[in-house]
């Protein structure tokens, strides 16, 4: 499966997002976990099926607090 992670800052004179495209959701876990530890304030995970995970899931996740299936659902 395809992965697609997406960081920004935000805000109006940021340049625009960063995005990088992954084969497995390990790889997107740990550039989303890069992103978020950088402190972007916007990070997101998308699959081509049109499921996605946002920032506070995905932080949930960098700080052992949730897991995540392959589908992108946080447990």
């Amino acid at each position: 499966m395809l992965f697609l992670v997406k960081g920004s800052q935000g805000g109006v004179y940021t340049p625009g997002p960063s995005v990088y495209y992954f084969i497995t959701l390990a790889e997107a876990l740990d550039q989303a976990c890069n992103f978020l530890a950088e402190g972007m304030a916007f990070v997101q995970i998308e699959t081509p099926a049109g499921k996605s995970i946002g920032s506070d899931e995905l932080g949930a996740y960098c700080r052992g607090e949730k897991t995540l299936t392959d589908d992108l659902t946080a447990n």
